[in-house]
């Protein structure tokens, strides 16, 4: 991108953009939407402020049959750019290396070989992130393979599927979510809720972004 071109866009998808060229995926931008290869799937980014301190990044990726791909992080910061980097080194930290493996085809070849899931008689390769943890320390030993298991229990059909958890607040007054592609996944919620969750007095929070991509 040159100058002139980062000049008239906002600043979050200057940085997509950038991010994008990094990996070796360059195409147009189409009414705010990068084209990477010139070909769906696109993707964008929207930055809106909340308060004078804090506001959501909206990660959006149209996919080839319609369904979008609805990431938002918590940005902070008394100006945009410090609040937009803030939100944006979430989703690069999170999410990114596993929406340009599971989407686009981009692997950087140090990562260990990823898991297979048998799921009604289909196996899809998983695309796993890293759990985020902010605050104070929370810890629950059944979490990850009680979450697999409400997973590999789903009727799915599609070719591709995302999940989204996040646990927040003290422990006794935790708060979940859980996303099944990009809508409210109740067996994902009940999985959360049946779980017994250990840490320090004061907020902590985890996040975790999935995919799965049906093998061929």
């Amino acid at each position: 991108m040159n100058r002139q071109e980062a000049e008239t866009i906002p600043f979050e998808l200057e940085l997509l953009v950038e991010l994008f060229e990094s990996h070796g995926l360059v195409g147009p931008l189409v009414r705010g939407w990068l084209v990477p290869n010139g070909q769906l799937p696109c993707i964008t980014a929207d930055w809106m402020r909340s308060d004078a301190k804090m506001g959501t990044l909206a990660v959006v990726v149209k996919l080839p049959d319609e369904r979008e791909i609805v990431e938002v992080f918590p940005g902070l910061g008394e100006t945009d750019a410090e609040a937009i980097g803030y939100a944006f080194e979430s989703f690069s930290n999170g999410v990114v290396n596993e929406l340009l493996a599971a989407i686009w085809g981009v692997r950087d070849g140090s990562e260990e070989a990823r898991a297979r899931w048998r799921i009604n008689g289909c196996t899809y390769e998983v695309f796993d992130g890293p759990w985020q943890a902010r605050g104070r320390r929370l810890v629950c030993p059944d979490l990850l393979d009680r979450l697999d298991d409400a997973i590999v229990a789903e009727n799915l059909g599609e070719d591709l599927h995302w999940f989204r958890f996040f646990i927040g607040g003290s422990v006794g007054q935790l708060t979940f979510e859980a996303l099944k592609d990009s809508e409210e996944w109740q067996a994902g919620l009940d999985a959360l809720a049946s779980l017994a969750f250990e840490g320090e007095e004061g907020y902590a929070s985890l996040r975790c972004f999935l995919l799965l991509r049906k093998c061929a």
